[in-house]
């Protein structure tokens, strides 16, 4: 086969235009003219543009048809991509065993192949989620420091301010604050320099939750009405789900009863239309603590 098949695709993928990547991968597949590693590399180009644009379960089918069409003779890079895209998906999909496995496998690829330092970065990030759905909060914190410290090298300082609050998160859980409290200052400094919204509302949240750790209920109230304000830049459902969490936390331990089911009624509702399960559980918990007293 003359030149490259592929270029207009890989052309796609490289810029960011996810939708018209896939949609060639796709034609180039759906044409029958692509045999063994054009075949495969088609539909790895189909599913790295198909988790690009969130299509989790979409991007799994693609990923392993692209395993069977390559095969193991395929190109070590390609492979490890594969691992990459089938174990990071699986995480997101709340299927923690399925990413470790995938995961695992490519970082053993990892020091005999010639990988972006990039997609290392995402493996433990994705690692880190997959153990954070299984509560195994001290690996999961040690995963996204390794990320954020990759992520940092390589002037990726946006997602190592949210690989850092990923790992604060996981010192909450782990019953460690303080050591959550360094994180959070560690993400706060490329905040104040960037004034990203969604990074803000991400640090007011978490800011809230180490008030309220260290006592300070007056400071996690009045941070989580920041979280509040109607048309808040950066604010969205999974930052108001957690910050009535918080808030119905505080209220709970000034025992105000009405209050603090009033904030988990509201918690569970935002952490439904966010889809965040992990928010979901810890609403439910609560509701189910106020119900017992």
């Amino acid at each position: 086969m003359p030149g490259n098949p592929l270029k207009q695709a890989e052309e796609h993928l490289a810029t960011g235009a996810y939708v018209q990547a896939r949609r060639e991968a796709e034609r180039l597949i759906a044409s029958g003219g692509l045999r063994g590693e054009y075949l495969g590399r088609a539909y790895a180009l189909a599913a790295q543009a198909a988790f690009a644009l969130r299509d989790c379960f979409g991007s799994v089918r693609l990923a392993e048809k692209a395993l069977a069409a390559a095969g193991e003779a395929a190109n070590p890079e390609i492979l490890a991509g594969l691992q990459l895209i089938l174990g990071s998906a699986y995480a997101a999909l709340g299927d923690p065993h399925q990413a470790r496995q995938h995961l695992g496998a490519f970082l053993e690829r990892v020091p005999s192949t010639s990988v972006p330092a990039g997609w290392v970065a995402s493996a433990h990030r994705h690692l880190g989620l997959a153990l954070r759905q299984q509560r195994a909060w001290r690996q999961a914190s040690a995963e996204f420091d390794l990320a954020a410290e990759l992520l940092g090298a390589a002037g990726q300082e946006r997602e190592q301010a949210s690989a850092q609050l990923d790992s604060a998160w996981c010192l909450f859980m782990a019953g460690q604050p303080e050591e959550a409290a360094l994180r959070i200052e560690q993400a706060g400094e490329y905040g104040l320099r960037s004034q990203d919204p969604e990074l803000t509302a991400d640090l007011l949240c978490h800011k809230a939750l180490l008030c309220r750790h260290r006592g300070d209920l007056a400071g996690a109230a009045a941070l989580c009405q920041e979280v509040f304000i109607p048309g808040k830049p950066g604010v969205g459902a999974e930052q108001q789900a957690l910050a009535a969490w918080i808030a119905g936390e505080c209220a709970l331990d000034l025992v105000r009863r009405e209050e603090a089911e009033f904030f988990a009624n509201l918690a569970l509702s935002h952490a439904l239309a966010a889809g965040r399960p992990s928010l979901m559980n810890l609403a439910g918990d609560l509701r189910r603590r106020l119900l017992a007293k």
